[in-house]
């Protein structure tokens, strides 16, 4: 029996996730996509569009209190054929255990 291939991707979106036109094109050639630098404002996370077959898992890095903008974040795009699950963790900000 053949057994299929588990693809996985990490990029560096320098928080220009919004402009990259190929994303949904990079998505689907891939089972797993993790994003760093994805610069998704606390609170705005369910904002993200993306392909129903996909789970996505968003950490924010908090807003800096002086109101600039604090940049990171990470982002996981995974089949949900996959049955990935976020697991809680004490860490702030830019850290996702799936």
């Amino acid at each position: 029996p053949s057994r299929a291939k588990l693809r996985i991707m990490s990029w560096n979106t320098h928080g220009l996730l919004a402009g990259k036109v190929r994303f949904r094109h990079i998505l689907f050639q891939h089972n797993i996509v993790l994003l760093q630098e994805t610069f998704v404002p606390t609170r705005q996370e369910d904002q993200l569009v993306y392909p129903d077959e996909y789970e996505c898992f968003v950490s924010s890095r908090p807003q800096a209190k002086d109101l600039r903008h604090s940049g990171g974040g990470v982002a996981a795009f995974v089949r949900r054929e996959l049955n990935a699950t976020a697991l809680p963790t004490s860490a702030e900000g830019d850290v996702l255990v799936l």
